[in-house]
């Protein structure tokens, strides 16, 4: 445990572990994952790098119905590691996923 915990606290080694899960993690054939399991896997992977972590979950739990995606899945791992904690320097005109915008709109707006 204490390699795997050394291995994650390290921003590099931690994106390429987060890459990798969700490849390991998809059924043959599927191209998204359930949230519920993206929920569990962000709340291992993303702890020590994600200031906002227990937000973006209230917010993927509230709002998303369907499965989490490729491109947003690996932009999450930019938006925890590149952004700061209080979104100053969000790019909203970025190339960003449409419910990393809508996350960001929400927490701006006070979470509600």
């Amino acid at each position: 445990h204490g390699e795997l915990r050394r291995m994650l606290s390290d921003r590099e080694q931690c994106k390429e572990i987060y890459m990798y899960t969700f490849q390991f993690a998809l059924d043959q054939g599927q191209r998204c994952l359930p949230v519920e399991m993206c929920v569990e896997f962000w709340k291992l992977l993303l702890r020590e790098h994600f200031a906002l972590l227990d937000k973006w979950v209230a917010f993927v739990e509230a709002r998303v119905r369907n499965a989490i995606s490729k491109d947003t899945w690996s932009m999450l791992y930019d938006l925890a590691t590149q952004v700061r904690p209080d979104l100053s320097d969000y790019d909203v005109s970025g190339a960003w996923p449409v419910l990393l915008d809508e996350f960001v709109e929400w927490v701006r707006a006070g979470s509600t």
